[in-house]
């Protein structure tokens, strides 16, 4: 049997195998293992990746792994990461009327990036939507008003750094220093993204 103290991965991931060799002995391969950055069990859990573009808590049951950084991935057009793809794994029993909630933040992101969720495991991905969103009742008269969306969702889309505001000598509220930066809460049940609220 050998030991090896010093070896490190730097992103979580599936099937990974370890190789060992040395002259005059004969080689072996490790069975494949997976590595999580997180296995949360409730209670505050976060996992984050080294470079800090993606960090995600969660007080939920679930897996969590985070891929190395600008992974590219077909989300309605062809798009490389901000960040880290994260590979979420739901415990069981998160309903729409007990969902799961995980903070995601992506400190590098602009606030009007796009979400992408995929359960083919990155073969495909589905545009994840704000949990409230504006219904139209087809008139013009402007009552038009929120309804809650299909879950997976995104609650509380906002700034990581919020933006700082001032006043002109006119009085006019301006941006001094515009916000940067994007966090939300996604919404999802054990069975996302194909579980629904409406």
């Amino acid at each position: 049997m050998a030991t090896f103290a010093d070896i490190t991965l730097n992103h979580g991931g599936d099937g990974f195998t370890l190789s060992a060799s040395s002259s005059g002995l004969q080689g072996d391969t490790s069975l494949p293992f997976d590595v999580y950055d997180a296995i949360c069990t409730g209670g505050n859990c976060t996992a984050a990746n080294p470079d800090g573009s993606t960090s995600v808590t969660t007080s939920g049951d679930v897996t969590l792994q985070l891929s190395p950084p600008a992974r590219t991935f077909y989300c309605g057009t062809t798009s490389t990461s901000i960040g880290s793809l994260v590979m979420i794994d739901p415990g069981s029993g998160y309903t729409a009327g007990n969902p799961l909630r995980l903070a995601m933040s992506f400190p590098t992101a602009s606030i009007s990036a796009t979400f992408c969720i995929s359960k083919t495991g990155g073969v495909s991905y589905t545009i994840v939507p704000n949990c409230r969103k504006l219904r139209n009742d087809g008139d013009d008269d402007y009552d038009d008003h929120c309804v809650d969306a299909d879950l997976p969702c995104l609650e509380n889309r906002t700034y990581v750094v919020q933006p700082v505001y001032g006043y002109d000598r006119h009085h006019n509220k301006i941006v001094v220093t515009p916000g940067s930066g994007l966090k939300f809460t996604l919404v999802m049940t054990s069975t996302d993204p194909f579980g629904g609220r409406h």
